[in-house]
């Protein structure tokens, strides 16, 4: 095993650290901490460590590490996890632990917060996240340790650990780093931004409306957050069915008001129709400041209301937004500790409402148009969080001191309050299209919302696109989100664009979707089954399969609605079910004609907690930023018995078509097969639990074809070969039995010691090859039609005087397509001859 306490600084380390300008003096601080040799039997004095595992760990084998002294706190990237273990203890010998780093402050200081404390100001503005055992007077004590003051508590009682807004001098932040009780550093508190009757035609809305559907939203709630202000409740569109819960003090807001339309507009205004036009919205606000704990408090809660589906067309400003520099780039497309965790947590704990979110509008941000050669910009001020008046430019020569005054630049000469100059030295990153997602679009268990133009189906330019940096699908759907009609305050209307006008269509299909469940199921489903129902329906644009630009398609709510109407109740569409650690469960289908094929899995999947600096391993790459806790797995095995594997994307070439393989990244999987012939199909799910405080996953399976039928089981298993093989099978016994699958085999045995030997066979949907042998040379085969019977006879003794009983074996296995029950019958005949008993003469 390996075990590391020291900070290593690499290369790779120190060009890190030099792009985010840590001064000289910074870097002296790492020193004294550099490499210490440990006793080979010892542990570091620290509590908290980095587990490796070879295999993912549940809550079963979490229970064995507690009994070692090793707490499994939070799963983390891969297979490893943040352990807490007694101080000073022996090294653990679990053959489970491929390896144990002490996780020290090298793993603790995000990008932005190295950032931060290198602009040369006594005090950095700072987040801290605590581990979870940690309580808010503990937490408060680090900070004052350091010199630091609270700026704004908050706690997210739901994911159970602090999260401060701190005030700590610059200096300190390393000693901060290295308090046990602290988890990560994290730069300031990212800024919050805001990102229909032809969106209803092009998502295929407008058919629900009428018969034989029906549906409109009655009785469903749908919820809103929106970070400007509340929508204009008084709007004639919505008939008092949009409650507004923001303080009374905050304006009306056109965004807000445009989104909600999307979503619930009656259609005074036929044009203006929106998508759930008879359900209730309930509004709230994104705009929490610091507060990131009263936001998951409201998000944790909407179950209360009983929204169904809660829309979200906002994130965060980072990188480049105009010709204004944010910073923090690092986070599109990321996972936050402080942000995803908890965000994911919530979702996955309360399993409802369906989290939809806009991807962003950052495709074209990335890399500005600013006036050569000195290219003028603002910043976006932290501290007061305002965009700051000056202007900021690029020093040509390096010296800092060169950037014009005058016009038509008019860089601003000098420095700010903290010591930046605002002729730079260093110009800001720039990005593509590709990994432009917001980060809050980023979570595992949202859907996130691309836009597309209404014309050819062309995805909008402006619409962020995925991967993830763990290379997931984001965005999973698209709608339209150009041009998009909906309302204004004061009874007006008007047309906008973006992934915030995109996000509410599927919002507002959810609410519609729901009603649709609600009447064929009688009862509501939730956030697992919206989504995956959702994905399953929509329409692919772009490569074949999923994609980072258009992720599964266009979103089509009749399609889906339909899976829900042709299922009525009978799982012939939709199966849910839960797989352990380990298993495989098969969900066999039968097509009775050629078809397309669409099998869709869906789960929601546990937090997970990413180390805000990952560095170089002792002997592998970077530690990997994948996010997925239960990794469940889907294969379909057609007729023939072969194997269809699900669609996989490449996160290092995102604009490459989708392969098929195993995906070990998405919380959907998705197999397609164009031209399914009849026959049964078997559908597998299976399971490797990582989450620690769980042993098995629940999960959605969706198809759009097919009747399901009960999976296969049969009582003698296992009887897969011959030295397993069921028996002592009695003359005139018959076995009812079934072959489960192409490569399922069963093998029977009865003893015998006279001749013949018979054995009778009747196949009923799938055709047989029969074998029967013993250890003598006799072997007979036989092939049986599918829904036809055969007898396999043979003389195995070839004198009158039987050589004593032998063991005879009939080996049964498919000649063909498997069909959906697989069943036969066998019955053997045979007699066994008793040598007669000779009295004992007793003297």
């Amino acid at each position: 095993m390996t075990f590391r306490r020291s900070i290593d600084i690499t290369e790779t380390d120190l060009t890190m650290l030099t792009r985010h300008r840590l001064a000289f003096a910074f870097l002296l601080l790492l020193l004294p901490i550099v490499a210490q040799a440990l006793p080979p039997d010892r542990l570091a004095p620290m509590r908290h460590y980095i587990l490796e595992s070879d295999t993912p760990l549940d809550a079963a084998a979490s229970a064995e590490l507690a009994a070692e002294g090793i707490d499994v706190q939070e799963p983390m990237a891969g297979h490893r996890y943040l352990v807490r273990i007694r101080d000073g203890a022996a090294v653990p010998t679990d053959a489970r632990i491929r390896s144990l780093r002490a996780y020290d402050a090298s793993h603790k200081i995000a990008r932005d917060a190295y950032a931060e404390v290198t602009k040369g100001k006594a005090f950095a503005r700072l987040r801290i996240l605590f581990q979870k055992d940690v309580t808010f007077e503990e937490a408060q004590s680090a900070i004052e340790a350091v010199g630091g003051s609270i700026d704004t508590p908050f706690a997210v009682a739901s994911a159970g650990r602090q999260r401060l807004t701190v005030r700590v001098p610059s200096s300190a932040t390393l000693t901060l780093a290295q308090d046990e009780r602290v988890f990560g550093v994290y730069g300031p508190p990212l800024h919050i931004k805001s990102l229909n009757a032809v969106a209803a035609q092009i998502s295929n809305v407008t058919p629900l409306f009428s018969a034989p559907y029906n549906l409109n939203g009655n009785g469903v709630v749908l919820s809103i957050f929106e970070p400007d202000g509340t929508p204009d409740v008084a709007h004639s569109e919505f008939g008092g069915r949009v409650v507004s819960h923001f303080d009374s003090k905050r304006p009306v807001n056109s965004h807000a008001t445009h989104v909600s339309g999307t979503m619930v507009a009656a259609g005074l205004n036929a044009a203006a129709k929106g998508m759930s036009p008879a359900a209730t919205l309930q509004a709230f606000d994104a705009n929490v400041g610091d507060r990131f704990d009263l936001l998951m408090s409201a998000k944790a809660a909407l179950g209360s209301f009983g929204s169904a589906a809660d829309n979200n067309s906002w994130d965060y400003g980072l990188s480049w937004q105009g010709t204004v520099w944010y910073g923090a780039g690092e986070y599109l497309g990321g996972y936050s500790g402080l942000e995803s965790e908890p965000y994911d947590q919530v979702m996955h704990a309360a399993g409802e409402p369906l989290i939809v979110h806009a991807a962003g509008n950052d495709a074209l941000e990335g890399n500005p148009s600013l006036q050569q050669p000195w290219s003028p910009h603002k910043h976006y001020n932290y501290d007061t969080n305002q965009v700051d008046s000056h202007t900021f430019c690029y020093s040509q020569n390096g010296t800092g001191a060169d950037c014009p005054a005058t016009a038509p630049f008019n860089c601003s000469a000098g420095q700010t309050s903290a010591g930046e100059k605002y002729c730079e030295n260093d110009k800001h990153p720039t990005h593509t299209a590709s990994t432009s997602v917001g980060l809050m679009a980023s979570t595992k268990n949202s859907v996130t919302v691309g836009a597309i133009q209404p014309v050819g189906f062309a995805i909008a330019s402006f619409s962020s696109r995925g991967p993830t940096l763990d290379g997931r699908v984001k965005p999973e759907l698209v709608a339209k989100g150009t041009d998009q009609f909906s309302t204004f305050p004061s009874n007006g209307y008007a047309s906008i664009q973006g992934t915030s006008m995109s996000a509410p269509v599927v919002t507002g299909i959810a609410g519609l979707l729901t009603q649709q469940f609600r009447k064929t199921f009688g009862k509501t489903p939730d956030a697992p089954m919206l989504k995956t129902l959702l994905i399953a329906g929509a329409d692919d644009l772009g490569n074949a399969g999923p994609d980072y630009t258009f992720g599964f398609g266009l979103a089509d709510a009749k399609a889906s609605a339909d899976l829900i109407r042709d299922d009525n109740g009978t799982g012939s569409r939709i199966r849910t079910g839960t797989v352990a650690n380990g298993q495989e469960i098969d969900l066999p289908v039968t097509l009775a004609a050629s078809q397309k094929l669409r099998v869709v899995l869906g789960w929601f999947d546990p937090e997970v907690l990413l180390q805000p600096n990952p560095l170089p391993d002792d002997d592998d790459a970077l530690l990997t930023g994948k996010t997925l806790v239960n990794d469940l797995d889907l294969r379909v095995v057609d007729p023939s018995g072969a194997t269809v594997r699900p669609y996989v994307l490449d996160k290092n070439n995102p604009n490459t078509p989708a392969t098929r393989g195993v995906n070990n990244t998405d919380t959907t999987e998705e197999v397609e097969i164009a031209n399914a012939a009849p026959g049964t199909y078997h559908f597998i799910v299976k399971g490797a639990i990582g989450d620690t405080r769980s042993t098995s996953q629940n999960f959605v399976l969706i198809s759009n074809g097919g009747a399901f039928v009960a999976p296969c089981t049969d009582n003698y298993e296992p009887n897969d070969t011959q030295a397993t093989a069921f028996g002592n099978v009695m003359s005139a016994q018959t076995i009812a039995a079934k072959i489960c699958s192409a490569s399922d085999v069963d093998f029977y045995t009865f003893t015998t010691n006279t001749s013949p030997v018979a054995v009778s066979v009747t196949a009923t949907d799938t055709p047989l090859k029969v074998t029967m042998s013993s250890s003598l040379t006799t072997t007979v085969v036989q092939n049986i039609a599918a829904n036809s019977s055969a007898t396999l006879s043979a003389n195995f003794f070839p004198t009158l005087l039987p050589p004593g009983n032998i063991a005879i074996f009939v080996k049964v296995e498919a000649n063909g397509t498997v069909g959906a029950t697989g069943a036969y019958t066998l019955t053997p005949s045979y007699t066994f001859s008793s040598t007669p008993r000779k009295r004992s003469a007793k003297h």
